[in-house]
């Protein structure tokens, strides 16, 4: 039967999508705070060009310098909007 998911359910959905949104959105999110840095202008504006920079310089580790941080809050933040979403779907 198809039965609701309970809040814990919910939350823990959420937070598994919050966790796969920071691991694949991060190298695009480091590219874009590295271009929108004081030292952006060494790239010439070009994200591709900022994007070889930091495989050369730190190679695929270098495209996660940061996550830590968006793995704290990201899966926080989905696993309740996804929780309190269910709860109150429920009365509208």
């Amino acid at each position: 039967a198809d039965e609701p998911l309970t809040s814990g359910e919910s939350a823990a959905c959420g937070g598994a999508a919050g966790m796969a949104s920071v691991l694949v959105t991060h190298p695009i999110d480091t590219v874009k705070s590295l271009m929108q840095s004081l030292t952006a202008s060494k790239y010439r504006g070009s994200a591709l060009a900022c994007a070889a920079d930091v495989w050369q310089t730190d190679g695929a580790k270098g495209f996660y310098r940061g996550v830590a941080a968006r793995m704290c809050r990201v899966p926080l933040e989905n696993a309740l909007q996804f929780a309190l979403y269910e709860k109150f779907s429920r009365f509208f």
